[in-house]
């Protein structure tokens, strides 16, 4: 069941968040670098799906986090392929 909540991501108790990223392996600004600067473990292995070329649009790279900590997994979801370019819907709904 989906739920819409207002307030900051970071404070909801999920076992997951999404990170919406793109997939040439940066996360600069908005909500992705927040994901980068609070979860920094994440960054390597994305990066690497990147580079490789296994990270694409419509799919999704799952990143699981320290085990003692909330949330455990973060999902990064693109949402566009180069973060100069916007966001585009149709990334989105084939995701």
């Amino acid at each position: 069941m989906i739920e819409f909540v207002s307030g900051n991501i970071f404070n909801c108790d999920a076992e997951a968040l999404v990170n919406p990223v793109n997939t040439a392996g940066v996360m600069g600004k908005g909500l992705a670098k927040q994901f980068r600067e609070r979860f920094p473990e994440i960054m390597e292995p994305y990066r690497e799906a990147c580079d490789s070329g296994e990270f694409k649009t419509g799919m999704v790279f799952t990143v699981q986090v320290a085990e003692n900590q909330s949330p455990k997994y973060i999902i990064n979801f693109p949402t566009k392929r180069h973060w100069r370019s916007k966001s585009k819907l149709e990334y989105i709904e084939s995701g």
